[in-house]
């Protein structure tokens, strides 16, 4: 998996007879979501359910551009749950009723107002009436600012050379941030693209932020340049429409010590599909010598695999219950690699995207392990010194 961002797909509900129903995870694989998106229908409505999403939060406030995601991610629930019960995984009529949802969804953004609730899904093919039960609110370390739909007047053309215009950024956590941008179109696709990292740690952590953040930045270039070649190649020709990509990510800082910090760099990035995507990499750092600690520092004499993959799956099944949300195989899902873990000054958190512990509509899972029960498994206690 690359270590700075995920390839992060729509993904929706596996369907299956409701007597196995509770037996499987709420979402299908990666690999299930690229074969649908093979299917040009299916690809092209889900395409234009992202326009029509784009432009119904471009044309609202700030403020009620939350609500419509909140509206969206229990639309795209109460679509899982209706296809669920209806269809089985794979079927022909599994997959037209995503596509006859999505063009019906998509119709019905271009026509509502502002702040309008979550729609049902709609009635045919036996789908389910009742409104969607909201999400559990999922709290959040960093608010990295919704993202603003713009249009780029400039001729598509080649990309340029990657370069980043490095301004003062607001940090909101005491240390001095700054942030990368990069506005440009090719081939029809436009990117405005945010990145914001802290500074004033250590000049030696300083490099190593700047470091994952200018990775951060280069990938979202590479990864843009290459769908907009594959979106140009798909026109034929002709001048390909596109709502562009917008990605914007922003940090929290921890520290649990005078010498350890730990840096939460967060993603939110719209690329064309039904919601944004929730990217999330965390570093730990020591600051005298900028090195990145591994699972070992944390764990000198062994690390605890086991415990700590039952602690943070038990978690998450409360959580999950807390939620509504169906439970699965939580363990097999638990990542114990840095890019999940956190310290803090009440001792551990370990931070999964959307995805990565059920369907989108679930939200992020955080799981605080406190440091007491982390020196009973083992952790060096100078970590928090």
């Amino acid at each position: 998996m690359n270590m700075f961002r995920f390839v992060v797909s729509l993904v929706f509900v596996v369907l299956l007879p409701m007597s196995a129903a509770f037996a499987e995870s709420a979402a299908v694989s990666k690999a299930e979501w690229a074969t649908l998106m093979k299917n040009p229908e299916f690809r092209d409505a889900e395409r234009r359910l992202g326009n029509a999403y784009k432009a119904a939060l471009a044309a609202r406030s700030e403020a009620d551009r939350k609500a419509l995601r909140d509206a969206q991610r229990q639309w795209n629930a109460q679509r899982e749950k209706a296809a669920f019960k209806q269809f089985g995984k794979g079927t022909p009529r599994y997959v037209r009723f995503f596509i006859d949802e999505a063009g019906a969804r998509a119709a019905e953004l271009q026509q509502t107002q502002p702040a309008n609730p979550a729609p049902a899904v709609s009635p045919k093919a036996g789908a389910a009436n009742a409104p969607a039960r909201p999400p559990a609110s999922v709290k959040s370390d960093v608010s990295p600012g919704a993202l603003t739909a713009r249009t780029a007047d400039a001729p598509a053309r080649p990309p340029a050379s990657v370069k980043s215009d490095v301004s003062p950024g607001a940090a909101g956590d005491g240390k001095g941030g700054f942030t990368m941008k990069s506005s440009r179109q090719y081939a029809g696709l436009s990117l405005e693209l945010s990145v914001s990292y802290p500074q004033g740690l250590s000049e030696a952590t300083d490099a190593a932020v700047q470091r994952t953040a200018q990775a951060v930045f280069d990938e979202t270039v590479a990864s843009y340049e290459k769908a907009a070649a594959e979106h140009a190649a798909e026109s034929s020709g002709n001048t390909p429409t596109s709502p562009g990509w917008e990605s914007t990510t922003g940090y929290a800082l921890f520290q649990p010590s005078a010498r350890y910090a730990s840096v939460l760099f967060e993603t939110y990035e719209f690329t064309g599909g039904a919601h944004p995507n929730h990217l999330l990499t965390a570093r730990t750092y020591d600051l005298p010598t900028g090195r990145e600690l591994t699972m070992n520092d944390l764990f000198p004499q062994k690390v605890p695999v086991e415990a700590l993959a039952q602690r943070i799956a038990d978690d998450v099944q409360q959580q999950k219950k807390a939620r509504n949300a169906v439970a699965g195989d939580e363990k097999n899902n638990v990542d114990l690699s840095m890019d999940r873990i956190l310290l803090t000054p009440a001792g551990m958190r370990v931070v999964y995207a959307p995805y990565e512990m059920g369907s989108y509509a679930e939200g992020r899972y955080s799981v605080d392990i406190p440091k007491p029960d982390l020196l009973k498994l083992g952790a060096d206690p100078a970590l928090w010194r």
